[in-house]
Parts: C-alpha cells; sequence; structure tokens
C-alpha cells in the first residue's frame, strides 16, 4: 500500500506558508516535501506564483494529499439552528435556504455546509467564497493535473482549530483572531466548526462581538485562545453577560508550544501552513469551498463490517497457518516416537524371547520335580491295583493328573472289577466313567476314575 504525505499550504499576498506529514507508527511525522527541501517552511512572494513553482517541485505530488488555507476575509459564514432532523434532511434544508443566507447569487459562489448535532437541535454551518477568488487558486491545482489531490479549501481559521485539538485542547472552544482591519471569533463544537464571525476594528465593538457570541454558545466561556498576540503566551480573556460588561482575567490559558501530538512540528505561530496541514490530520470535520458538491458524512455499518471481515479473515488466516505447522511439527515427533519404539522393540525382542525360554525351562523342571516326587506312590499304586483287579483283567489306557487316574481295560466283569478296587480301601472314591461294551472276545470294556486320598500313610508298608 503506497502512504501518502499530507501537505498544508496557507497563501497570503506575498508569502507561501508550507509544512509536510506523514503517517508512521509512531504517529504523525515531519517529512520533505522534495529531497533538497525541508519538512516546512515559507517562501516569500506572490503567493498564486509561488504555488505553481511550489507544486512543480514536488515529487509523485498524485499520491499526496493537499489542504489549502486562505485568508479569512476571503470568505463568508452563515449559520443557522434547525429542529432535530436526520441529517440528510437538514443538508437539503440548509441547501434551500443558500438564496436567504448568502448575500451573493448562488451561481456565482462555491459553498460548503456542515451539520452538527447539539443540545438544542441541528447547527448548520454554511462557508461561501466568490468563484472568481477561489478560482485562480483551483487553477494552479487544475494545471497541474492535481485536482483530486487538493482535498479541502478553507479559511486558515479552521485549520488553527483543528491544530489546537490535534494538539491536546478539549472541545469545544473559540479561536480569536487579529487580521489588519478586522477581528474573527470562531467557535468549535465537537465535530468542527459550528459559527464564524467577523467585525472591524473599532473601540467597543470586540466587547460587543465576543459577548453576543458567549450569549450564544456559553460553552466557551473562559475558553477562548487568541494564538497570534504579541505575546509568547497570550492572554485569554473570560466574558461574561451580566450586564452586558466583560471582565477580564489576564491568566495564561493559551500556551503557544505543543505539548502532546504536534510536538514534532513547528509553532502555528511560527508557520500557518501547519494550520492548513492540520486540517487533513484532524478528526474534525473541516469544510471544501470548491467546485465539489457539499457532503455530509453519514457513518454506514459497512465501514467497521468489512475492516472486521477482513480482521477475521487475517485472524483464521495466520491461526490456520500456524495450526498446520504445529500439526507437521507434532506429525514429525510421532514418527520420531515411534521410530524409537521400533528400535527399542527389536532391542526387547531377544530379551521377551529369552524371558519365555527361561519360563518354559522353569515349569519344565517343576513338572520334573513333580514327576519325581510322586513317581515311587505312582508305581506302588499301580501295583495295589493290579493285585486286587479279578483275573484276567487288562488295562490299554492308563492316565494320571489332578490327583486322579483315569483307567481304560477290559475285564469278564467290570462291575467285579469296580467292586474290588473298592473293597480294598486304597482310594477316596472309584466309580465308572462311561459306558460299558463288549468286546469280540466276550470280555467287558469299561473306563474308570480312581480319585487318590490326600495321603496314603499304609501304602509304602504295604508295597514293602
Amino acid at each position: 500500500m503506497i502512504r501518502k504525505d499530507v501537505i498544508g499550504i496557507y497563501l497570503e499576498k506575498d508569502a507561501l506558508h508550507y509544512a509536510c506529514a506523514r503517517w508512521e507508527f509512531k504517529g504523525w511525522v515531519p517529512r520533505r516535501v522534495n529531497p533538497a527541501g525541508k519538512s516546512s517552511g515559507i517562501i516569500r512572494g506572490q503567493g498564486l506564483s509561488r504555488l505553481k513553482i511550489f507544486l512543480d517541485s514536488i515529487p509523485a505530488p498524485k499520491i499526496t494529499r493537499f489542504y489549502l488555507g486562505l485568508p479569512r476575509e476571503m470568505f463568508f459564514v452563515r449559520d443557522m439552528e434547525l429542529p432535530f432532523m436526520p441529517v440528510e434532511d437538514a443538508l437539503e434544508a440548509a441547501k434551500n435556504s443558500l438564496q436567504v443566507l448568502c448575500h451573493l447569487p448562488v451561481q456565482e459562489i462555491y459553498y460548503d455546509i456542515r451539520i452538527c448535532t447539539t443540545e438544542k437541535g441541528i447547527n448548520v454551518l454554511v462557508v461561501y467564497a466568490l468563484k472568481k477568488i477561489i478560482d485562480p487558486y483551483l487553477s494552479c491545482f487544475r494545471d497541474m493535473g492535481l485536482q483530486n489531490a487538493l482535498k479541502a479549501v478553507f479559511p486558515i481559521s479552521f485549520g488553527i482549530g483543528a491544530w489546537l485539538n490535534m494538539d491536546g485542547y478539549p472541545l469545544p472552544f473559540g479561536v480569536k483572531l487579529k487580521h489588519e482591519n478586522n477581528d474573527e471569533l470562531t467557535v468549535f463544537g465537537k465535530n468542527g466548526p459550528i459559527a464564524s464571525v467577523v467585525w472591524p476594528c473599532f473601540n467597543g465593538e470586540d466587547d460587543t462581538a465576543i459577548s453576543g457570541i458567549i450569549l450564544k454558545f456559553p460553552e466557551i466561556n473562559n475558553k477562548i485562545f487568541c494564538p497570534n498576540n504579541n505575546t509568547n503566551n497570550s492572554n485569554g480573556s473570560k466574558y461574561t453577560n451580566k450586564d452586558n460588561k466583560k471582565t477580564e482575567e489576564k491568566a495564561s490559558v493559551f500556551n503557544l508550544i505543543s505539548s502532546n501530538k504536534m510536538v514534532a512540528f513547528p509553532n502555528v505561530s511560527e508557520n500557518l501552513g501547519i494550520a492548513a496541514m492540520s486540517g487533513g490530520l484532524s478528526s474534525l470535520q473541516i469544510v471544501s469551498v470548491d467546485e465539489k458538491p457539499p457532503k455530509v458524512k453519514v457513518f454506514k455499518p459497512i465501514w467497521i463490517i468489512v475492516p472486521l471481515i477482513l480482521i477475521l479473515c487475517m485472524i483464521a488466516y495466520f491461526t490456520t497457518n500456524y495450526m498446520e505447522k504445529a500439526v507437521i511439527q507434532k506429525k514429525q515427533e510421532v514418527s520420531i516416537i515411534k521410530k524409537d519404539i521400533r528400535n527399542l522393540k527389536n532391542k526387547l525382542g531377544p530379551l521377551e524371547k529369552k524371558k519365555a525360554e527361561e519360563k518354559n525351562a522353569a515349569e519344565f523342571k517343576a513338572d520334573v520335580n513333580d514327576f519325581v516326587n510322586t513317581r515311587r506312590d505312582i508305581f506302588s499304586l499301580i501295583n495295589s491295583i493290579a493285585e486286587n483287579v479279578p483275573d484276567e483283567t487288562w488295562f490299554t489306557r492308563f492316565v494320571y493328573g489332578n490327583k486322579a487316574f483315569t483307567l481304560n481295560g477290559e475285564s469278564p466283569d467290570a462291575l467285579k472289577t469296580v467292586d474290588a478296587l473298592r473293597d480294598a480301601n486304597l482310594f477316596e472314591q472309584v466309580k465308572m466313567a462311561g459306558s460299558v461294551s463288549r468286546s469280540s472276545s466276550g470280555k467287558e470294556r469299561f473306563a474308570m476314575k480312581i480319585t487318590l486320598r490326600e495321603t496314603e500313610p499304609e501304602l509304602d508298608e504295604k508295597n514293602d
């Protein structure tokens, strides 16, 4: 985005005052008008001719915003009060009243209208000037192709009010200026100028004019600033309306030394180009008496909605970008962790295999020990079974487990075999396990289960 410089120009009969500023992160800062020039200064000589030379010396002037201040005597100002109504209707009412408000034919003037809402109603300010007076200045910009770069043409006193507001002085206030043949008092409300009065410099006229203005705008009492007094700090005057008498306080109510935002620039009393430039820097409404039609600034929600949407889009973009980078980073970390896990598994594989082998060996050892510890009893029990069963009894299958024998065999009489083992009184329980069938030789096939006692104290003695 191209940053635009703001140049303020004040033209009087024999001099051109100029000042240039650019917005940076720390605020408005002085900016050279050209590589060989300064950020502000005064050029002596006939105003219009100097203006053409000055504009020609500016590099890339079409991306610069110009604000032109002119002497107050070139302008006429009228104000009126309207009841509360929409500002668009107030603007139309003011346009329809121009022939009554203005003492000059409407077709011969340039004018601008400013609308301000007050506690009492709508304040309308009409500023106008003869076209034949303003056109020479507009022609200078038009000849240079800068008619669109010229943003406003206004009385320089309006710029002084903007400078005061930029410098931190609270609104509302009045600005009193002394000119060669007359005095001027301009009243500034919360949005900009709301009244401006000029009167001749005769004895008594000053008191009467100021008292009348304070009667109409009491909020500026004790807040009238006189920046062009012949002292470093001007003496402010407090006016009261009691018996139309003036009481004057010799108190310093306006310090000419910049104290806030404009500290980087020369004082307005030294260079009125600062005042013209302030018309473009301040948030106050500024008039523009030129060929452009009057406009009223109306708040539109789109002015907030569009930037808000852009901000949300930017936040979403940067958030998404950050999250994508975070996800990629986490995936890389997970990949590294998985790789480490695989390496650990590869290292633990042989150890787990060795551990399983050791477990199997321990179980085998335990089985062997059990067998060694119980083999004498088992053989003794087998011998005891053989001794007690009837003759011609054969066992084809013998299984030992869980302190019990499971036997499959043949006998001339299976029931006698079971009874014989029961009568021997060697076992906890002897019972048939399944049905009895007959073989081809005529013997009975059977299966039985013999449960051992917990202890067999007489077994070894009998075997012996």
